[in-house]
């Protein structure tokens, strides 16, 4: 993922993120370096033909996808505390939403697209429910 993609990834998520006693600026510093993290931790173990279909027109049937997400969601909160500057809370959620968010790109619609808009597909407040 290119920089901008990053930047733009972590502007989603900083939506539902509230870093106490943090300007905005380091808030959005804080949450694209812990999505960047993830990102490449992600894309680091990620077989090559998963994490070409977040960005190509391939897609991931939906029932694979969610079986995929569910088994990050596992791997990533065994691995908690895997941001210690963040709070809990706020790992999970940034944890979750940019697993949900690559998930999602791998179906019908891609990054690109979910990035473009304001809110995504995926409400960020189911996201942190879960």
């Amino acid at each position: 993922m290119c920089t901008l993609q990053i930047a733009a990834l972590g502007a989603l998520i900083k939506a539902a993120v509230d870093i106490p006693g943090m300007s905005d600026d380091d808030e959005t510093e804080i949450i694209q370096s812990a999505v960047e993290k993830i990102v490449a931790d992600v894309e680091s173990f990620m077989p090559r033909a998963y994490w070409e279909r977040i960005v190509t027109s391939k897609a991931v049937p939906n029932a694979q996808r969610e079986l995929l997400q569910s088994h990050l969601f596992v791997y990533y909160g065994d691995k908690l505390p895997y941001l210690p500057y963040l709070s809990e809370d706020d790992e999970r959620l940034i944890l979750h939403a940019t697993i949900a968010i690559l998930t999602d790109a791998m179906g019908n619609t891609k990054l690109d697209d979910i990035l473009s808009q304001e809110t995504t597909s995926l409400s960020l407040i189911a996201i942190y429910i879960r």
